[in-house]
């Protein structure tokens, strides 16, 4: 017995709207684990610590009631299908800037001081600690591995 089987590729019609959907969705769990390995990375990188780290090194985190640079917090946008992942803009130190972008690239900045409210002028070292763990996830396979197997054809 013998079958033959004639196909026209130009007479298959396609779904587009079930297809895009079913994409998106295979497309949360794996942004939102990778988002997860960066958070867990983050967090592993702020160790605490009495007065600053040294310039290059991943911040100290002093014991408060505000968990400050702990507060790490990850967010997915399913209709852009995208994600951030970082510290909570948080400004209690009185500075005119976010201290996580302070501690991540360095820079200049006012502060006030608590007490007396008066204002100077500061240098902050770079103390990176969101960019060298994307960097460790991504060596390590975490970006890139909870895609594979998702979305098959």
């Amino acid at each position: 017995m013998m079958f033959e089987f004639d196909l026209q590729v130009d007479q298959i019609e396609f779904d587009h709207q079930i297809i895009e959907q079913a994409a998106k969705k295979a497309a949360r769990k794996p942004i939102e684990e990778a988002l997860t390995s960066v958070e867990q990375r983050m967090l592993s990188r702020l160790q605490p610590g009495s007065g600053p780290s040294r310039p290059g090194d991943s911040p100290n985190v002093h014991v408060s009631a505000n968990a400050g640079l702990r507060d790490i917090m990850l967010a997915y946008d399913s209709q852009a299908q995208t994600g951030v992942v970082g510290s909570v803009l948080h400004n209690d130190s009185g500075s005119e800037q976010p201290l996580p972008g302070l501690l991540e690239d360095g820079g200049t900045t006012t502060i006030r001081h608590k007490k007396n409210g008066k204002k100077r002028r500061v240098r902050i070292a770079p103390r990176p600690y969101a960019g060298p763990s994307f960097d460790d996830a991504i060596q390590a396979g975490e970006i890139a591995g909870p895609w594979e197997g998702e979305i098959t054809g």
